[in-house]
């Protein structure tokens, strides 16, 4: 009884430490992700533009749709929300101004180039472990092609729900 009681102690502290491992890689993961560049006059950098000279463009509500059929023959859907990143520096004030003006008042094209665009992809295609990435850098490319642009600087889904 006594040597029971020895390995369930072991055990429970073995437990312990392999969870407490765990989450302390865990948690060196997450803030190394989260670390933002920081240039010589500490200006915070997001993928080498100054986060002052980023502005965001929400679509109103998510966007959802069918997929195609895959190699399961099981109907899928995607449900998706996302929102643009402008360039709006000194240098592109003017232009950029006019821009977030007409993404803001052209969200029902934006949705229907999104809309398009997924609705033509497999379950399989957007469950890969690049999927988001790789939509998001292919719908960014679309709108800069539909809006004449090259100010469209990032294309960023914050919500990626498929059944």
């Amino acid at each position: 009884m006594e040597k029971n009681k020895i390995m369930m102690v072991a055990i429970i502290i073995l437990l312990v430490a392999v969870i407490g491992a765990v989450v302390g890689v865990g948690l060196m993961v997450v803030r190394s992700l989260g670390k933002e560049d920081v240039d010589a006059e500490g200006s915070l950098e997001y993928k080498g533009v100054s986060h002052l000279e980023l502005e965001l463009v929400g679509i109103d509500g998510p966007i959802s749709t069918n997929l195609l059929t895959g190699e399961d023959r099981v109907p899928h859907t995607v449900r998706l929300d996302l929102s643009i990143s402008v360039v709006n520096s000194e240098e592109t004030l003017e232009e950029s101004t006019e821009l977030i003006a007409l993404l803001q008042n052209k969200k029902v094209v934006i949705k229907s180039i999104v809309l398009d665009y997924v609705k033509k992809k497999t379950y399989e295609e957007i469950m890969k472990t690049d999927a988001k990435e790789k939509l998001e850098n292919e719908i960014k490319e679309k709108l800069q092609i539909e809006f004449e642009t090259n100010l469209i600087y990032s294309v960023e889904i914050f919500e990626f729900i498929a059944i």
